[in-house]
């Protein structure tokens, strides 16, 4: 899968955001986007992790999750380069 977003507890990954979200087919969203990605595909969703990520992640901590870190998937950091 490719995620555009990553968050890690203890070392651990607790939640992402990818294909299952961006190129969803169902209404219910569950990962760390809060729905912003939801079945928008893969070039929205990266603009949307460009733009929202640290939001994303301040907004789960504040539900509960316990993240320590994120990153931004492979193809959201180079996809300015292409």
């Amino acid at each position: 899968m490719t995620a555009v977003l990553t968050v890690r507890a203890g070392g651990s990954v607790a939640g992402s955001c990818g294909k299952s979200c961006y190129d969803a087919e169902y209404k219910t969203c569950r990962c760390v986007c809060a729905g912003e990605n939801h079945g928008v595909g893969f070039e929205q969703a990266v603009r949307n992790a460009q733009a929202m990520a640290e939001e994303w992640v301040l907004r789960a901590r504040a539900d509960g999750w316990a993240i320590d870190t994120f990153e931004l998937g492979l193809p959201v950091v180079q996809h300015a380069l292409f």
